[in-house]
């Protein structure tokens, strides 16, 4: 049995423990860590080269490129070697304060059933993020 190891980044308490309780009923989920914010995942990221997915904010506004180079100096990696991002809000929208909820429900089912989501609704890709990562790195289609 594959272990997938977790690293949860969840800055309200009482969902971070929930979301652990959920991942972890599935035996081949391991969660490594769990910190409160980005600046706290860097610190504790050992390996960024066994990271296969970022599960992004990603709300499709101006930030988005932002928030793809931090990931990418943070992890060390860009172009073809930057691992899958996806967002669900091109999906549903923002859904204002259920987003994050959402967003969680929605890594756990794809850790859980062994896919990851396309990024819908994204066949125009930010110059800026092209700069940065290989539009591969952005599935349009479902993973299996």
């Amino acid at each position: 049995m594959l272990m997938i190891n977790i690293l949860l980044v969840e800055d309200h308490h009482i969902v971070r423990n929930g979301l652990k309780l959920v991942l972890e009923s599935d035996a081949r989920n391991k969660i490594t860590h769990q910190v409160e914010n980005g600046e706290m995942a860097i610190e504790v990221l050992k390996e960024p080269n066994e990271i296969d997915l970022v599960s992004g904010h990603l709300t499709a506004t101006a930030k988005d490129a932002l928030e793809i180079e931090n990931w990418a100096k943070a992890l060390n990696r860009d172009g073809k070697d930057f691992p899958y991002i996806n967002g669900i809000k091109g999906m549903i929208g923002h859904t204002l304060s259920a987003a994050g909820s959402i967003e969680c429900v929605a890594a756990a089912l794809q850790l859980h059933e062994s896919f990851i989501f396309p990024n819908v609704n994204c066949e125009d890709i930010n110059p800026d993020i092209e700069k940065i990562i290989d539009k591969s790195c952005l599935p349009t289609q479902l993973i299996n």
